[in-house]
């Protein structure tokens, strides 16, 4: 008889800013700056763990919540180190690992319009501090905020 258990890796609390409010512009901007985040979210939201999903998990170690993408391998054996690592449970690691290199690459790759964020409500209510923060967080230049 198998169990399941989840593959992932931890994200720590990359997103807890992002999608703290998340309102239809904050969700467009995701979706068209970030399709495979979306695509993620939209799989941990409707529980589809296959490709891969971005969830919030309890971190064991310091019981808080933080961000995981994540797999389900499914009908596995914990009775030896054998039936653990089986081709399903390789198969799956390797989905968490593609999509996280994926999420990490598009994160870096590609930035929303700094204008259009702040104009659609992205950033709304932020202080100057919590820009800049969320901005070195992507990536970006927060003197390229000012100017």
């Amino acid at each position: 008889m198998g169990t399941s258990a989840y593959i992932a890796a931890c994200w720590e609390t990359a997103f807890d800013e992002l999608l703290r409010n998340l309102d239809s512009h904050t969700l467009e901007t995701i979706v068209e700056t970030w399709p495979t985040l979306a695509t993620l979210l939209y799989n941990g939201i409707n529980d589809k763990y296959r490709e891969g999903a971005l969830i919030r998990l309890e971190d064991a170690d310091y019981g808080e919540m933080k961000w995981f993408v994540a797999s389900v391998a499914g009908n596995i054996s914990f009775d030896s180190e054998d039936d653990v690592f089986t081709d399903r449970t390789v198969d799956t690691i390797q989905v968490v690992m593609e999509k996280s290199m994926e999420l990490m690459m598009e994160l870096q790759e590609r930035k929303p319009s700094i204008i259009r964020a702040v104009g659609q409500g992205i950033m709304a209510g932020l202080g100057a501090v919590a820009v800049g923060a969320i901005a070195v967080a992507f990536g970006i230049d927060p003197d390229d905020l000012t100017g």
